[in-house]
């Protein structure tokens, strides 16, 4: 992050986001034996049921995808984001200002009530196919401060 006197720039790179990972039959049947033959030494079962939760759901996949977000305050607020694919890697979609939470809370069945309101900025089907050809996209937002 660098801080100008008029704002401030923060880069870095996509991670992918662990989709639903569920075991499967087997994998859970090993898992649970693995627990049973371990369980008689608490710190190892704590370690083995961390490695396999960070694993699962905490761990971090950076993908060949930079981004650059700029932010400049003065009469108006400018957001200008940038994203550079660095591979042959395809976007299926995309989406700026979304709600997203980025830190595993198991008790995620509750929400706030202004968390429904929430609507970002999705591309569109042009869009998508030029991020995809050029590798470059860029898209600014304007506030005005009243």
């Amino acid at each position: 992050m660098k801080i100008n006197p008029d704002g401030w720039v923060i880069t870095g790179h996509f991670n992918l986001v662990p989709s639903n990972k569920l075991f499967t039959p087997m994998k859970n049947i090993i898992f649970r034996i693995i627990l049973v033959l371990t369980g008689w030494q608490p710190g190892l079962a704590h370690y083995i049921k961390g490695k396999i939760r960070k694993s699962l759901i905490l761990g971090q996949r950076q993908v060949p995808v930079s981004f650059e977000r700029k932010m400049v305050i003065g009469t108006l607020v400018t957001v200008s984001n940038k994203i550079s694919i660095e591979s042959n890697l395809k976007f299926a979609s995309l989406s700026i200002g979304d709600e997203f939470f980025v830190r595993y809370v198991p008790q995620s069945r509750y929400f706030q009530s202004q968390e429904l309101d929430v609507s970002g900025w999705n591309a569109s089907a042009e869009e998508i196919d030029l991020l995809n050809k050029q590798k470059v996209f860029e898209k600014t937002f304007t506030i005005e401060i009243q």
